[in-house]
């Protein structure tokens, strides 16, 4: 055990966050003995080393039920509830008295410091609960990710901000918001569009502008018949100045109708937040394989796509 505390003395875990520290030594301890515990002694903020959290890592023996029981001891560089209570608690504000001479001054100081170095043992059971407490809220954010009621709270949380149903899977859900974050390196990127829908869908997406025409006329209706305009040929398709967006989705696999109309909406949805809206998005679909038909066992056309 000693070997042990003096390699993780002189290894880079000390340059860790306590919080941290705390975690990953309580589970190299408890390899070594499994009822091994792990106490903190805050040492104040005044005793911080190169900023450091962790100033030292010791064994401690104490007593308990008529047995002697080692404790392994983390000497933090943070407040301690004796550092956060009242001075006047523990010290007289006035080391000085008429007549005192320097050394009984001296004195009197190394007598309070140790009196010091008594209460922080005392609050150490104390201290050791609290920030066991912190620990657990920093591994929160550290394992958010990765612990599964974490991640199950952190995807209802994305659907809230998210606002839209797009009937995805959780992890279609987690990367799409990753991606959304880079909402403005996204916009009218088409090829940065179709690289995120090939990652959240699994499947090629190719995207491009094609020319809007409009049909409608345009003009307000005078009377029963006449439009405005009309009559001066100012009537018929013609050339929006802006374009609209041709998604081409590229299947891999047989899908039906149903299956396919799914597909349609999803990518329409992911598109919505990244295309200007005056643009229509206009969907289409291919198969990448081939669909071979024998005969006597499946008859020709009968239950084929045609997209």
């Amino acid at each position: 055990m000693e070997q042990l505390i003096e390699n993780i003395n002189h290894s880079q875990l000390v340059n860790l966050k306590a919080e941290v520290f705390f975690e990953e030594s309580l589970r190299i301890f408890r390899k070594e003995d499994p009822s091994l515990e792990l106490w903190c002694k805050k040492m104040g903020m005044v005793s911080r080393v190169a900023s450091r959290d962790i100033l030292e890592v010791r064994t401690k023996f104490y007593a308990q039920d008529d047995q002697m029981k080692e404790a392994i001891f983390i000497d933090l560089a943070k407040n301690s509830l004796y550092h956060k209570l009242p001075e006047i608690l523990f010290h007289p504000l006035n080391l000085q008295q008429d007549g005192t001479s320097k050394e009984k001054i001296l004195l009197r100081m190394k007598t309070e410091q140790k009196k010091a170095d008594e209460y922080l043992e005392f609050f150490a059971p104390f201290d050791t609960e609290l920030f066991k407490n912190k620990v657990r809220l920093s591994n929160r954010h550290i394992y958010a990710f990765s612990d599964p009621s974490n991640r199950a709270l952190l995807i209802r949380t994305i659907k809230k901000i998210i606002n839209k149903d797009i009937n995805l899977s959780n992890t279609q859900y987690y990367t799409f918001f990753r991606k959304l974050t880079h909402n403005s390196e996204l916009k009218e990127n088409l090829p940065a569009l179709e690289k995120l829908l090939n990652d959240i869908l699994g499947y090629k997406v190719k995207l491009n502008y094609i020319d809007k025409y409009i049909n409608d006329d345009i003009y307000t209706k005078i009377g029963q018949e006449s439009y405005l305009g009309n009559n001066m040929g100012l009537f018929g398709e013609f050339k929006a100045e802006h374009q609209d967006l041709k998604a081409t989705l590229c299947f891999n696999q047989d899908l039906n109708i149903k299956q396919i109309q799914q597909e349609y909406r999803k990518v329409e949805s992911l598109l919505e937040f990244f295309i200007l809206a005056i643009r229509d998005i206009h969907l289409e679909c291919y198969f990448e394989h081939h669909r071979d038909f024998i005969i006597g066992e499946r008859m020709l056309y009968y239950g084929t796509v045609l997209a």
